[in-house]
């Protein structure tokens, strides 16, 4: 197994993360384009910058796990008007050439319905992949889709479909155990039912309700202060064969770096 931490959890810049990564015990960073790529570009999209992460990659010995599309929060593929689609897909296209770049086979796609009812949000994504898919496949990167408990595209079945429909090896889901669980999938039984011919990646964070009245039901806790089971979530992990990225994303505390510690050493003492 690999484990990795999303960079925004280490709280420091895209230029240390990777040494602060590796100083902490971690395989791998899963760095992020965000919201303000389309306009003002992201370090990953400039050949230089790609040039010098790789020397550092290399320096540390920590590697880039995975990309996020943070950006398709505001262009994603079900948005409602076609300009932001447009966006989100060139976005995406230089976000698979930029991983191949680097040597990066995984990008994170948050699947959401961006206020869409679900078989609109639904229909847009397909169209959306299956004209991107192309470029996944040319070089080599997986689109991994991450359900966020929307309606419509929270569950494992509901991304499976979307994954089948899609019809590409080069699309699969990022398995997120909190946000399955949140959406009404047990993470155990989810996946199972996915099995490793569909999980491309898998985020780890805990998740416990909050206090009646809180403004929201639950809150995203360190690992093993919540409620999921994660002694069956690793025995479901090695039963299906398994053997990528647990990504780390639970909340930093006041010093990130104990709270990484502690979630990393509670991950690799479940394998």
């Amino acid at each position: 197994m690999q484990y990795g931490i999303r960079v925004g959890m280490l709280r420091t810049s895209f230029e240390t993360a990777h040494e602060e990564a590796g100083k902490l015990g971690f395989d791998g960073v899963e760095l992020e384009v965000g919201p303000k790529a389309a306009q003002e570009g992201s370090p990953l999209f400039d050949a230089a910058q790609r040039d010098a992460l790789k020397k550092r990659m290399a320096a540390c010995g920590v590697v880039t796990s995975c990309v996020c599309v943070g950006g398709f929060w505001q262009y994603g593929p079900a948005s409602a008007e076609e300009a932001l689609r447009d966006t989100g897909k060139d976005i995406l296209r230089k976000t698979i050439e930029a991983c191949a770049a680097i040597g990066t086979g995984y990008i994170l796609t948050p699947l959401n319905n961006s206020g869409q009812a679900p078989e609109v949000a639904t229909a847009r994504w397909l169209e959306f992949l299956q004209e991107l898919k192309a470029d996944a496949e040319a070089h080599k990167v997986m689109v991994c889709l991450e359900p966020c408990a929307r309606p419509g595209m929270g569950t494992d079945a509901e991304v499976k479909a979307l994954v089948d429909r899609t019809g590409s090896p080069y699309v699969r889901a990022y398995f997120d155990v909190s946000n399955m669980h949140a959406a009404g999938t047990d993470p155990v039984t989810g996946l199972k039912a996915l099995g490793s011919a569909y999980v491309g990646h898998i985020h780890m964070k805990d998740r416990k309700p909050n206090p009646p009245g809180s403004e929201r039901p639950f809150s995203t806790v360190a690992l093993g202060e919540g409620i999921l089971d994660f002694p069956g979530i690793a025995a479901a992990i090695r039963e299906i064969g398994y053997d990528g990225w647990l990504t780390l994303e639970t909340p930093t505390g006041d010093d990130p770096k104990p709270s990484a510690r502690k979630d990393l050493a509670f991950m690799k003492a479940l394998f």
